[in-house]
């Protein structure tokens, strides 16, 4: 089992539940000026940012960055669309635990962004996971040795 197919499950699963969902390559690095399509929000990014190797298993650290817009700067739009920002980091939640394959530990999801931007009020949250997989490429090279 390789990182590769572990992401490509996690995209698979989260858009298996309606949302738009891709792989993060820096678009959210300008707060000013997001690389966003405003027709793909909602939006769940999926980063790997890491992982940790032990003789037969593997922990893969990935955040998940879930974004949404609104032009509007009427509170019941923002409102709406922080609330469909929850939804989606709760359903997500339950299909990566409920439909793959590996152990998924939920870390820490926080707001790291909720203000006016130059295209318009700009949220995001990022939740941080942990998948396990089992290492058994590793695990066969050490007893071949």
């Amino acid at each position: 089992m390789s990182i590769e197919e572990v992401l490509k499950d996690i995209l698979e699963a989260i858009k298996s539940t309606g949302f738009n969902a891709k792989y993060y390559l820096g678009e959210l690095s300008s707060y000013k000026e997001p690389e966003l399509i405003k027709s793909q929000l909602p939006i769940v990014f999926v980063d790997y940012t890491g992982d940790t190797p032990s003789l037969d298993k593997r922990v893969i650290h990935i955040n998940l960055y879930f974004v949404d817009m609104t032009a509007s700067k009427t509170e019941e739009y923002r409102q709406n669309a922080l609330q469909s920002l929850l939804q989606i980091q709760q359903k997500t939640e339950l299909v990566l635990i409920n439909i793959l394959k590996y152990q998924v530990d939920i870390k820490k999801t926080k707001k790291i962004f909720d203000a006016k931007t130059d295209t318009g009020y700009l949220t995001i949250f990022t939740k941080s996971i942990d998948i396990t997989i089992p290492d058994e490429e590793r695990y066969i090279c050490n007893w071949t040795k």
